[in-house]
C-alpha cells in the first residue's frame, strides 16, 4: 500500500462516509474533502469542511498510512499543518497531539478489507 492510493480513495470518496467515526468514537460528517495538493509541502487536502463533536471545522487533511507518520515526516515541527482538522490514517499506530489536544483521527484499516491490493484496484 502506498499513501498515493489512500488520496485517490479519499478523493473519490469511495468510503462509507454516512458511516465514519474518529478514532475517539465521535460521528464524523464529511461535508467536502477538499482539494487536493499537488504542489510540494503542507498537508495533502486543503479547504476540507467536515463535522465532528458537534462544530463545523474548515481546513486540511493529511493523509498518512500509519499516524506515527506524522511524527516520522516532521509536521510537528511545521507551520505548515496548523491548519489540518483531520488525519486520515490506514493505521493508527501512535496518537498524534497539536498543543497537547489529540489531532481528530480517521482510521480506514475497518473499511479496506484487502490492504495488499494493486496501485489500481482496492477493496472497499
Amino acid at each position: 500500500m502506498i499513501e498515493g492510493q489512500l488520496h485517490r480513495l479519499w478523493d473519490s470518496k469511495m468510503l462509507p462516509f454516512p458511516e465514519l467515526q474518529l478514532t475517539d468514537g465521535s460521528d464524523l460528517i464529511v461535508v467536502k474533502t477538499g482539494l487536493l495538493n499537488e504542489r510540494m509541502g503542507g498537508p495533502d487536502f486543503r479547504g476540507a469542511q467536515v463535522i465532528y463533536h458537534g462544530l463545523r471545522h474548515i481546513g486540511s487533511v493529511e493523509i498518512h498510512i500509519n499516524s506515527s507518520d506524522w511524527y516520522q515526516h516532521g509536521h510537528d515541527r511545521d507551520k505548515n499543518y496548523d491548519d489540518v482538522v483531520l488525519h486520515v490514517v490506514y493505521n493508527d499506530d501512535r496518537p498524534v497531539y497539536r498543543e497537547g489536544a489529540p489531532l481528530p483521527t480517521l482510521e480506514l484499516k475497518q473499511w479496506i478489507t484487502d490492504h495488499e491490493f494493486s496501485a489500481d484496484t482496492w477493496i472497499v
